[in-house]
């Protein structure tokens, strides 16, 4: 199962900014990067609920897994997203100062 989903960030030093737009559903995105992993926290801006992620880039992509607790079940679910990088920009974990535009694969 899968949903359109693209997501554009900014890295100012070693901390990452993103938004996603899953099917029209924003997803914020906080986090450290250290080499080419990412971890920090997925915030759903309408209703101020958190929930952590790690992203990493390999292979001209970024894999990203925010961890959810199910409602219904209590459940623990790992929510995958998988973006190849749409830009001529350096890769996030390298030097970029400037946003990138992601498009799911």
């Amino acid at each position: 199962m899968g949903v359109d989903a693209s997501m554009k960030g900014t890295l100012d030093g070693n901390q990452w900014t993103a938004t996603i737009n899953a099917s029209g559903y924003p997803i914020e995105l906080i986090g450290t990067v250290i080499d080419m992993e990412c971890k920090g926290d997925a915030t759903d801006p309408k209703t101020h609920e958190t929930a952590p992620f790690t992203a990493i880039y390999a292979h001209n992509q970024i894999n990203l897994h925010v961890i959810d607790i199910n409602p219904i079940t209590g459940l623990e679910e790992n929510m995958e997203f998988i973006f190849v990088k749409t830009t001529t920009q350096e890769a996030v974990g390298t030097a970029i100062t400037k946003s990138i535009s992601l498009e799911p694969t």
